[in-house]
Formats: C-alpha cells, structure tokens, sequence
C-alpha cells in the first residue's frame, strides 16, 4: 500500500446519497487505481461495505460491477456469525 487513496470531507449536514457516493468517493478512487495500476487496473480489487443505504443502492452495486471490482458481502449476513 502506498497510503491512501482518497480524503473526502463532507459539509456538515450534507446526506450522503448513492449519487453522491458514486461521483465523490467511488470514481476517485477507481480513476486514481487505474493511474497507479494501469496494467492490473481494476481487476482483483476487492471493496467491503456496510448495509448503509447509499452502499447497498442498486446503482452503487453496479457501478461497481461495471468497473470489475468485487463486492465483499457484509460479515454480519453470514449464517457463521449469531446475531
């Protein structure tokens, strides 16, 4: 790792929806991967997201498809862990 990616602040007040999650946080980061990554680009990356709304929206998902990257599913879904 060569630190991080992406630094987003956000007004104070502001709701994050999925569009802006997508044009703010997701496009960033992918477009920054590709610069430093250009042979492997997207692919193999790997992201984990919580159920908030703005990450489980239809249109985060496929976004996210789109740029061949893997969604990892929220552990606590899986039917290992007790509620």
């Amino acid at each position: 790792s060569a630190g991080s990616v992406l630094i987003h602040n956000v007004e104070f007040g502001q709701i994050i929806d999925h569009e802006i999650y997508i044009e703010n946080c997701l496009q960033p980061i992918i477009d920054e991967i590709k610069k430093r990554r250009p042979l492997s680009s997207t692919h193999s990356l790997k992201i984990l997201h919580d159920n908030g709304k703005p990450h489980i929206h239809k249109a985060v998902s496929d976004y996210l498809t789109s740029e061949d990257v893997t969604i990892i599913p929220d552990p606590s879904d899986s039917p290992d862990l007790a509620p």
